[in-house]
Protein backbone atom coordinates (compact mmCIF):
# COMPACT_ATOMS: atom_id res chain seq x y z
CA UNK A 1 0.00 0.00 0.00
CA UNK A 2 3.10 2.43 1.01
CA UNK A 3 4.43 1.62 -2.42
CA UNK A 4 1.18 2.06 -4.13
CA UNK A 5 0.96 5.80 -2.44
CA UNK A 6 4.15 6.49 -3.49
CA UNK A 7 3.80 5.97 -6.76
CA UNK A 8 0.49 7.57 -7.12
CA UNK A 9 2.17 10.52 -5.70
CA UNK A 10 4.90 10.93 -7.70
CA UNK A 11 2.32 10.50 -11.00
CA UNK A 12 0.57 13.93 -9.27
CA UNK A 13 3.56 15.94 -8.57
CA UNK A 14 5.27 15.21 -11.90
CA UNK A 15 1.79 15.78 -14.00
CA UNK A 16 2.00 19.61 -12.26
CA UNK A 17 2.77 22.78 -14.27
CA UNK A 18 6.37 23.31 -13.51
CA UNK A 19 6.73 25.96 -10.54
CA UNK A 20 10.33 26.24 -10.74
CA UNK A 21 10.11 28.43 -13.84
CA UNK A 22 7.76 30.31 -12.36
CA UNK A 23 9.72 30.82 -9.49
CA UNK A 24 12.68 32.14 -11.56
CA UNK A 25 9.97 35.02 -13.07
CA UNK A 26 8.87 36.13 -9.62
CA UNK A 27 12.09 36.83 -8.39
CA UNK A 28 13.65 38.49 -11.29
CA UNK A 29 9.84 40.69 -12.22
CA UNK A 30 7.23 41.52 -10.28
CA UNK A 31 4.87 39.30 -8.41
CA UNK A 32 1.64 40.76 -8.96
CA UNK A 33 2.55 41.04 -12.52
CA UNK A 34 2.93 36.93 -13.01
CA UNK A 35 0.12 36.29 -10.18
CA UNK A 36 -2.56 38.38 -12.31
CA UNK A 37 -0.58 36.11 -15.27
CA UNK A 38 -0.51 32.94 -13.80
CA UNK A 39 -3.26 32.92 -10.95
CA UNK A 40 -3.92 29.06 -9.88
CA UNK A 41 -0.10 28.32 -10.42
CA UNK A 42 0.65 31.42 -8.75
CA UNK A 43 -1.55 30.10 -5.58
CA UNK A 44 -0.38 26.57 -5.79
CA UNK A 45 3.30 27.95 -5.38
CA UNK A 46 2.76 30.47 -2.77
CA UNK A 47 1.30 27.37 -0.57
CA UNK A 48 4.34 25.17 -1.68
CA UNK A 49 7.19 27.17 -0.81
CA UNK A 50 5.89 28.29 2.73
CA UNK A 51 5.01 24.61 3.70
CA UNK A 52 8.56 24.05 2.06
CA UNK A 53 10.17 27.07 4.06
CA UNK A 54 8.56 25.77 7.57
CA UNK A 55 9.74 22.14 6.68
CA UNK A 56 13.67 23.19 6.24
CA UNK A 57 13.28 24.31 8.84
CA UNK A 58 12.53 21.50 11.01
CA UNK A 59 15.13 19.67 9.82
CA UNK A 60 17.83 22.45 10.54
CA UNK A 61 18.30 22.09 6.40
CA UNK A 62 19.23 25.80 4.20
CA UNK A 63 16.34 26.23 2.09
CA UNK A 64 19.00 26.88 -0.92
CA UNK A 65 16.67 29.96 -2.54
CA UNK A 66 17.73 33.23 -2.51
CA UNK A 67 15.70 35.97 -0.97
CA UNK A 68 12.68 33.10 0.15
CA UNK A 69 11.66 35.40 2.80
CA UNK A 70 11.41 38.44 0.41
CA UNK A 71 9.23 36.16 -2.52
CA UNK A 72 7.11 34.81 -0.19
CA UNK A 73 6.31 38.08 1.44
CA UNK A 74 5.25 39.69 -2.24
CA UNK A 75 2.99 36.68 -3.53
CA UNK A 76 1.50 36.91 -0.13
CA UNK A 77 0.78 40.21 -0.83
CA UNK A 78 -0.27 40.09 -4.04
CA UNK A 79 -2.91 37.34 -3.18
CA UNK A 80 -3.90 39.09 0.17
CA UNK A 81 -7.67 38.26 -0.50
CA UNK A 82 -6.17 34.61 -0.50
CA UNK A 83 -7.85 33.10 2.56
CA UNK A 84 -6.35 29.91 2.04
CA UNK A 85 -2.98 31.87 1.53
CA UNK A 86 -3.81 34.09 4.36
CA UNK A 87 -4.30 31.37 6.95
CA UNK A 88 -1.07 29.20 5.58
CA UNK A 89 1.08 32.37 5.99
CA UNK A 90 0.43 33.12 9.36
CA UNK A 91 -0.22 29.07 10.64
CA UNK A 92 3.71 28.65 9.61
CA UNK A 93 5.47 31.26 11.00
CA UNK A 94 3.62 31.58 14.34
CA UNK A 95 4.40 28.95 18.01
CA UNK A 96 0.58 29.07 17.89
CA UNK A 97 -1.39 26.62 15.80
CA UNK A 98 -5.01 27.58 14.20
CA UNK A 99 -7.22 24.92 13.12
CA UNK A 100 -7.90 25.22 9.10
CA UNK A 101 -10.78 27.37 7.98
CA UNK A 102 -13.82 25.22 7.70
CA UNK A 103 -15.00 23.47 4.26
CA UNK A 104 -11.44 24.26 2.87
CA UNK A 105 -9.31 21.47 1.58
CA UNK A 106 -6.11 22.61 0.59
CA UNK A 107 -5.91 24.17 3.75
CA UNK A 108 -6.93 21.25 6.20
CA UNK A 109 -4.34 19.23 3.80
CA UNK A 110 -1.79 21.46 4.94
CA UNK A 111 -2.50 21.21 8.14
CA UNK A 112 -2.25 17.29 8.29
CA UNK A 113 0.53 17.47 6.55
CA UNK A 114 2.11 19.45 9.15
CA UNK A 115 0.89 17.43 12.15
CA UNK A 116 2.18 14.39 10.06
CA UNK A 117 5.80 15.65 9.33
CA UNK A 118 6.03 17.50 13.37
CA UNK A 119 5.30 14.14 14.82
CA UNK A 120 7.45 12.10 11.91
CA UNK A 121 10.95 14.15 12.91
CA UNK A 122 10.12 13.82 16.66
CA UNK A 123 9.70 10.06 16.33
CA UNK A 124 12.85 9.74 13.83
CA UNK A 125 15.22 8.06 16.49
CA UNK A 126 12.81 6.35 18.24
CA UNK A 127 10.19 4.79 16.19
CA UNK A 128 11.69 4.75 12.66
CA UNK A 129 8.91 2.72 10.89
CA UNK A 130 6.45 4.83 12.36
CA UNK A 131 8.27 8.21 11.05
CA UNK A 132 8.61 6.39 7.87
CA UNK A 133 4.90 6.02 7.48
CA UNK A 134 4.07 9.05 8.88
CA UNK A 135 6.67 10.85 6.27
CA UNK A 136 4.56 8.46 3.49
CA UNK A 137 1.12 9.94 4.32
CA UNK A 138 2.38 13.65 4.08
CA UNK A 139 4.08 12.92 0.65
CA UNK A 140 0.39 12.20 -0.37
CA UNK A 141 -0.70 15.19 0.89
CA UNK A 142 1.58 17.37 -0.06
CA UNK A 143 0.88 15.69 -4.03
CA UNK A 144 -3.09 16.05 -3.37
CA UNK A 145 -1.71 20.03 -3.24
CA UNK A 146 0.26 19.46 -6.23
CA UNK A 147 3.09 21.27 -3.40
CA UNK A 148 5.83 20.15 -5.82
CA UNK A 149 8.75 21.73 -4.05
CA UNK A 150 7.73 20.20 -0.53
CA UNK A 151 6.89 17.12 -1.95
CA UNK A 152 10.17 16.60 -3.08
CA UNK A 153 12.12 17.85 0.10
CA UNK A 154 9.94 15.03 2.35
CA UNK A 155 10.67 12.40 -0.55
CA UNK A 156 14.32 13.10 -0.02
CA UNK A 157 13.71 12.86 3.82
CA UNK A 158 11.78 9.74 3.50
CA UNK A 159 14.47 8.56 1.62
CA UNK A 160 17.05 9.30 3.88
CA UNK A 161 15.51 7.18 6.77
CA UNK A 162 14.86 4.49 4.70
CA UNK A 163 18.06 4.15 3.35
CA UNK A 164 19.69 4.78 7.04
CA UNK A 165 17.63 3.32 9.87
CA UNK A 166 15.54 0.34 7.94
CA UNK A 167 17.95 -0.50 5.25
CA UNK A 168 14.91 -0.32 2.74
CA UNK A 169 17.39 0.18 -0.32
CA UNK A 170 15.04 -0.67 -2.84
CA UNK A 171 12.20 2.32 -1.58
CA UNK A 172 15.07 4.42 -0.82
CA UNK A 173 16.62 4.36 -4.01
CA UNK A 174 13.17 4.89 -5.66
CA UNK A 175 12.45 8.03 -3.50
CA UNK A 176 15.58 9.43 -4.27
CA UNK A 177 15.53 8.70 -8.07
CA UNK A 178 12.07 10.72 -8.05
CA UNK A 179 12.94 13.70 -5.65
CA UNK A 180 16.20 14.36 -7.08
CA UNK A 181 15.25 15.99 -10.68
CA UNK A 182 12.78 18.32 -9.01
CA UNK A 183 15.66 19.17 -6.00
CA UNK A 184 17.51 20.24 -9.21
CA UNK A 185 14.74 21.56 -11.06
CA UNK A 186 14.56 24.04 -8.63
CA UNK A 187 18.07 24.85 -8.20
CA UNK A 188 18.61 23.35 -5.32
CA UNK A 189 22.53 21.91 -5.83
CA UNK A 190 23.31 21.21 -2.44
CA UNK A 191 20.01 19.07 -1.53
CA UNK A 192 20.54 17.05 -5.30
CA UNK A 193 24.51 16.68 -4.15
CA UNK A 194 23.32 15.08 -0.43
CA UNK A 195 20.64 13.00 -1.81
CA UNK A 196 23.44 12.09 -5.08
CA UNK A 197 25.81 11.23 -2.15
CA UNK A 198 23.01 8.73 -0.33
CA UNK A 199 22.74 6.78 -3.34
CA UNK A 200 25.99 6.42 -4.18
CA UNK A 201 26.44 4.58 -0.65
CA UNK A 202 23.26 2.83 -0.75
CA UNK A 203 24.51 1.35 -4.53
CA UNK A 204 27.77 0.74 -2.65
CA UNK A 205 26.67 -1.30 -0.10
CA UNK A 206 24.91 -3.66 -2.47
CA UNK A 207 27.79 -4.63 -4.47
CA UNK A 208 26.83 -1.95 -7.68
CA UNK A 209 30.08 0.15 -7.53
CA UNK A 210 29.22 1.56 -11.61
CA UNK A 211 26.16 2.57 -10.32
CA UNK A 212 27.90 4.03 -7.10
CA UNK A 213 30.55 5.56 -9.04
CA UNK A 214 28.21 7.88 -11.00
CA UNK A 215 26.33 8.73 -8.30
CA UNK A 216 29.12 10.15 -6.59
CA UNK A 217 30.55 11.68 -9.46
CA UNK A 218 26.69 13.26 -10.18
CA UNK A 219 26.89 14.92 -6.41
CA UNK A 220 30.94 15.63 -6.99
CA UNK A 221 29.57 17.68 -9.97
CA UNK A 222 26.89 20.04 -7.84
CA UNK A 223 29.02 20.50 -5.28
CA UNK A 224 31.81 21.70 -7.96
CA UNK A 225 28.83 23.86 -9.71
CA UNK A 226 28.36 25.51 -5.94
CA UNK A 227 32.35 26.13 -5.86
CA UNK A 228 32.89 23.61 -3.12
CA UNK A 229 35.56 21.91 -3.97
CA UNK A 230 36.33 20.35 -0.48
CA UNK A 231 33.39 18.33 -0.70
CA UNK A 232 33.75 17.89 -4.72
CA UNK A 233 37.16 16.64 -4.08
CA UNK A 234 35.58 14.08 -1.57
CA UNK A 235 32.81 12.64 -4.02
CA UNK A 236 35.14 12.27 -6.56
CA UNK A 237 37.63 10.10 -4.29
CA UNK A 238 34.36 8.17 -3.55
CA UNK A 239 34.02 7.61 -6.87
CA UNK A 240 37.18 6.72 -7.72
CA UNK A 241 37.13 3.81 -5.22
CA UNK A 242 34.19 2.73 -6.39
CA UNK A 243 35.92 2.56 -9.73
CA UNK A 244 38.64 0.82 -7.85
CA UNK A 245 36.31 -2.03 -6.12
CA UNK A 246 35.02 -2.58 -9.58
CA UNK A 247 38.35 -3.46 -10.77
CA UNK A 248 39.00 -0.37 -13.06
CA UNK A 249 42.25 0.71 -10.89
CA UNK A 250 43.77 2.95 -13.50
CA UNK A 251 40.59 5.10 -13.95
CA UNK A 252 39.28 4.61 -10.45
CA UNK A 253 42.72 6.15 -9.41
CA UNK A 254 42.80 9.08 -11.85
CA UNK A 255 39.42 9.83 -10.51
CA UNK A 256 41.19 9.95 -7.34
CA UNK A 257 43.69 12.57 -8.30
CA UNK A 258 41.13 14.52 -10.51
CA UNK A 259 39.50 14.73 -6.94
CA UNK A 260 42.61 15.84 -5.03
CA UNK A 261 42.96 18.90 -7.46
CA UNK A 262 39.77 20.16 -6.40
CA UNK A 263 40.52 19.66 -2.83
CA UNK A 264 44.02 21.37 -2.78
CA UNK A 265 42.13 24.54 -5.12
CA UNK A 266 39.49 24.82 -2.49
CA UNK A 267 42.03 24.42 0.62
CA UNK A 268 44.22 26.95 -0.58
CA UNK A 269 41.95 29.42 -2.33
CA UNK A 270 40.11 29.21 1.65
CA UNK A 271 43.65 28.62 3.38
CA UNK A 272 41.72 25.70 5.23
CA UNK A 273 42.94 22.14 5.50
CA UNK A 274 41.80 19.75 7.59
CA UNK A 275 39.36 18.50 5.02
CA UNK A 276 42.51 17.90 2.46
CA UNK A 277 44.53 16.45 4.89
CA UNK A 278 41.75 13.89 5.40
CA UNK A 279 41.26 12.97 1.72
CA UNK A 280 45.11 12.47 0.89
CA UNK A 281 45.41 10.20 3.81
CA UNK A 282 41.78 8.41 2.02
CA UNK A 283 43.83 8.67 -1.10
CA UNK A 284 46.91 7.12 0.47
CA UNK A 285 44.82 4.22 1.83
CA UNK A 286 43.06 3.40 -1.85
CA UNK A 287 46.95 3.00 -3.35
CA UNK A 288 47.38 0.05 -1.19
CA UNK A 289 45.98 -1.94 -3.92
CA UNK A 290 48.35 -1.08 -5.78
CA UNK A 291 51.27 -1.73 -3.82
CA UNK A 292 52.81 1.46 -4.74
CA UNK A 293 54.30 2.56 -1.46
CA UNK A 294 55.95 5.57 -3.35
CA UNK A 295 52.51 7.05 -4.59
CA UNK A 296 51.42 6.74 -0.93
CA UNK A 297 54.35 7.86 0.81
CA UNK A 298 53.97 11.18 -1.72
CA UNK A 299 50.49 11.83 -0.45
CA UNK A 300 51.01 11.35 2.89
CA UNK A 301 53.97 13.77 2.70
CA UNK A 302 51.69 16.17 1.13
CA UNK A 303 49.10 15.87 4.24
CA UNK A 304 51.92 16.14 6.70
CA UNK A 305 52.46 19.54 5.33
CA UNK A 306 49.31 20.63 4.93
CA UNK A 307 48.21 19.68 8.63
CA UNK A 308 51.10 21.55 9.80
CA UNK A 309 49.51 24.43 7.74
CA UNK A 310 46.14 23.29 9.45
CA UNK A 311 47.54 24.04 13.17
CA UNK A 312 45.41 20.82 13.94
CA UNK A 313 48.16 18.63 15.99
CA UNK A 314 45.89 15.45 16.51
CA UNK A 315 45.52 15.77 12.65
CA UNK A 316 49.37 15.75 12.31
CA UNK A 317 49.34 12.89 14.21
CA UNK A 318 47.77 10.78 13.23
CA UNK A 319 49.28 11.57 9.33
CA UNK A 320 52.49 10.47 11.49
CA UNK A 321 51.09 7.46 12.20
CA UNK A 322 50.00 6.60 8.57
CA UNK A 323 53.46 7.41 7.59
CA UNK A 324 54.92 4.67 10.20
CA UNK A 325 52.56 2.06 8.72
CA UNK A 326 54.03 2.60 5.31
CA UNK A 327 57.20 2.42 5.84
CA UNK A 328 56.75 -0.53 7.87
CA UNK A 329 55.52 -2.09 5.18
CA UNK A 330 58.65 -1.19 3.58
CA UNK A 331 60.86 -2.75 6.11
CA UNK A 332 62.28 0.73 6.88
CA UNK A 333 62.47 0.31 10.95
CA UNK A 334 64.36 3.51 11.23
CA UNK A 335 62.40 5.71 9.22
CA UNK A 336 59.50 3.84 11.76
CA UNK A 337 61.22 4.95 14.42
CA UNK A 338 61.60 8.24 13.51
CA UNK A 339 57.50 8.86 12.50
CA UNK A 340 56.97 7.32 15.67
CA UNK A 341 59.31 9.42 17.49
CA UNK A 342 58.30 12.27 15.70
CA UNK A 343 54.57 11.67 16.70
CA UNK A 344 54.82 11.05 20.27
CA UNK A 345 56.60 14.76 20.71
CA UNK A 346 53.50 16.67 18.81
CA UNK A 347 51.36 14.44 21.18
CA UNK A 348 53.55 14.87 24.15
CA UNK A 349 52.84 18.64 23.44
CA UNK A 350 49.56 18.83 22.99
CA UNK A 351 48.79 16.75 26.19
CA UNK A 352 51.17 19.74 27.79
CA UNK A 353 49.23 22.32 26.70
CA UNK A 354 46.23 20.70 27.42
CA UNK A 355 46.73 20.44 30.74
CA UNK A 356 47.83 23.99 31.26
CA UNK A 357 44.61 25.06 29.44
CA UNK A 358 42.45 22.75 32.14
CA UNK A 359 44.71 24.40 35.15
CA UNK A 360 43.86 28.27 33.38
CA UNK A 361 39.84 27.33 33.39
CA UNK A 362 37.55 28.91 36.26
CA UNK A 363 34.75 31.52 36.29
CA UNK A 364 36.98 34.48 36.83
CA UNK A 365 38.68 33.55 32.85
CA UNK A 366 37.58 36.44 30.54
CA UNK A 367 34.91 34.55 28.25
CA UNK A 368 36.54 35.46 24.97
CA UNK A 369 39.32 33.07 26.16
CA UNK A 370 36.48 30.08 27.77
CA UNK A 371 36.16 27.92 25.23
CA UNK A 372 39.63 28.32 23.25
CA UNK A 373 41.01 26.81 26.15
CA UNK A 374 37.78 23.79 26.68
CA UNK A 375 38.89 22.86 23.11
CA UNK A 376 42.78 22.90 23.65
CA UNK A 377 42.03 21.25 27.04
CA UNK A 378 39.64 18.51 25.28
CA UNK A 379 42.23 17.89 22.60
CA UNK A 380 44.92 17.83 25.18
CA UNK A 381 42.85 15.06 26.70
CA UNK A 382 42.83 12.95 23.49
CA UNK A 383 46.52 13.16 23.19
CA UNK A 384 47.32 11.62 26.68
CA UNK A 385 44.53 8.74 25.39
CA UNK A 386 46.51 7.88 22.24
CA UNK A 387 49.87 8.14 24.37
CA UNK A 388 48.19 5.29 26.61
CA UNK A 389 48.37 7.70 29.93
CA UNK A 390 44.75 7.63 30.26
CA UNK A 391 44.38 8.69 33.58
CA UNK A 392 46.05 12.17 33.29
CA UNK A 393 43.41 12.43 30.19
CA UNK A 394 40.43 11.63 32.26
CA UNK A 395 41.89 14.13 34.85
CA UNK A 396 41.79 17.23 32.34
CA UNK A 397 38.25 16.14 31.33
CA UNK A 398 36.98 16.03 35.05
CA UNK A 399 38.51 19.44 35.12
CA UNK A 400 36.15 20.46 31.96
CA UNK A 401 33.65 18.98 33.32
CA UNK A 402 33.85 21.18 36.55
CA UNK A 403 34.08 24.04 34.55
CA UNK A 404 31.37 23.21 32.84
CA UNK A 405 28.99 22.65 36.00
CA UNK A 406 29.93 25.73 37.49
CA UNK A 407 29.47 28.08 34.52
CA UNK A 408 26.31 26.70 34.33
CA UNK A 409 25.23 27.80 38.27
CA UNK A 410 26.03 31.30 37.59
Amino acid sequence: LAAIIIIAACANVLAAVDGSDLLRSIQTTSATAVVAQYPTESRELTIDLIFYRWACGKYGADTGIENLDKTISALVSAQSSDQTIKWAAAEFSQKESSPPPEGNQTAKSLFDAKQLLESAVQRSSTYPTRSIEQLISCTALLSEINAKLSWAFVTEKLAERQLYAVRRYREARANYERAIPILSAYGLRALAANAFNDLGLLESEMGRYSSAHQNYLNSGNEWRALGRGDKAGEQYVNAGEMLIKDGKITTGLSTVRTGLELARGYADAKKSYESLVKLLIRAAQLYESTADRESQRMLLDEAETAAKNSGNDLLLADVMNKQAIVWQAMNLEPRVRERNSAREKVLSALAQSGSDAAAKLTLSTPAAEQMPLLATAEQGAEAYRLLGKYQQGIEILKKAAMFYQALGKE
